[in-house]
């Protein structure tokens, strides 16, 4: 018996039906998430599916199995992941695309000499729904982009893997940083949504990972990114427990990380000190695109539990470049002459959720 309900497990995963991606004519409207231990409750699918989001996208940590995972085990934590009965509604619903960090590769803080890093990149797609002629199946890393909507109102999702080919200098591998370069140079889309599994514009803190522990990469980010500036860039991102909003660099940043637990109680008061207005608490990211205003619009919400929305940043597009809406007037101004705006609503807290457990039967 136990048998059978471990090969129900394993194969799970690939019975999903996934809902292909090009099934709506342009986007308006898509959520994003992270860190999601899948033993944990997950308690925001059926809010999420009740936003009625177009697209869902996987922004890193999407399950957790045990560090340094064998592949036997990272297929268990997705087949479990996959046979959540709200998660099995969103993906019934709603087409996704995604990404992976560290706990979902296979090992904490992982780079490209995991050993098991291909067998790792099968299980992600596979999990992603991505069918076996992809040609991600023969890439080395998971990076990857879509491109949606008419041709006067594109969206190009762009997905980094900043672990397969990861070593200290160097966090894409040459194949993948002269590939993001002329996925933007070679874009008419409008705008660009570029999606880390660690993230971009964070200050540096010891007990987490972001582009800025490697300044050589980051900066070598930076210049490309700087190069395509007026290609409607926003960076999404998680890995951290909190979420944050960033404005540095000429680039905003949203980054959602918390679907199941959140940043450890002790540690909280180091966020504090480093990061203005974190949200700590289960939550998701949500974006809105306002096409037909002109300038167009766009709104990144941060989502929590029983409808709240603690924080929301709105941007114009101006000349390919995003400048924060004043919150009082309405005036637009070039983002890097901006403060560092407040939230909208206070920070918030909860309790810690770190030991809460699911109690559905994943054999079922």
């Amino acid at each position: 018996m136990k048998l059978l309900g471990l090969i129900v497990l394993i194969l799970s995963a690939s019975a999903l039906g996934h809902v292909p991606l090009k099934t709506f004519e342009r986007v308006d409207h898509f959520a994003f998430g992270s860190c999601n231990r899948h033993y944990n409750k997950q308690k925001l699918w059926g809010e999420i599916l009740s936003t009625k989001p177009q697209l869902w996208i996987w922004g890193g940590d999407n399950v957790y199995p045990p560090n340094s995972a064998t592949p036997y085990a990272l297929r268990e934590a997705y087949a479990y992941q996959s046979r959540h009965p709200g998660y099995r509604e969103l993906v019934k619903h709603i087409p996704m695309m995604g990404t992976w960090d560290d706990h979902d590769y296979g090992i904490n803080d992982g780079d490209a000499s995991y050993k098991f890093k291909r067998e790792s990149q099968d299980n992600l797609l596979t999990f992603l729904g991505v069918s076996e002629n992809d040609p991600r199946r023969l890439r080395e890393g998971v990076y990857h982009s879509e491109i949606l909507g008419p041709k006067d109102q594109q969206v190009k999702f762009i997905m980094l893997d900043n672990r397969y080919h990861r070593r200290h200098g160097n966090m894409l591998g040459e194949e993948q940083w002269r590939w993001l370069d002329d996925e933007l140079a070679f874009s008419d889309a409008k705008v660009h949504f570029i999606v880390s599994g660690i993230a971009v514009l964070a200050p540096r803190i010891y007990f987490s990972e972001e582009w800025r522990d490697d300044m050589v990469s980051y900066n070598r980010l930076i210049e490309i990114l700087k190069k395509h500036q007026d290609k409607g860039i926003v960076l999404l991102s998680g890995d951290k427990h909190f979420a944050h909003f960033f404005e540095r660099d000429g680039f905003i940043e949203f980054m959602s990380s918390g679907l199941t637990h959140t940043v450890r109680v002790p540690l909280r008061p180091i966020v504090r000190q480093y990061y203005k207005n974190p949200f700590i608490g289960l939550h998701w990211g949500e974006i809105h695109l306002y096409w037909n205003e002109k300038p167009m619009r766009l709104k990144m919400s941060l989502r929590a539990q029983n409808g709240r929305i603690p924080q929301v940043r709105h941007y114009h597009l101006l000349n390919g470049r995003w400048g924060l809406v004043d919150q009082f007037n309405e005036g637009i101004r070039p983002m890097q002459m901006l403060p560092r705006t407040p939230a909208i609503s206070p920070v918030e807290e909860i309790e810690e959720v770190e030991y809460e457990r699911e109690n559905f039967d994943p054999t079922i």
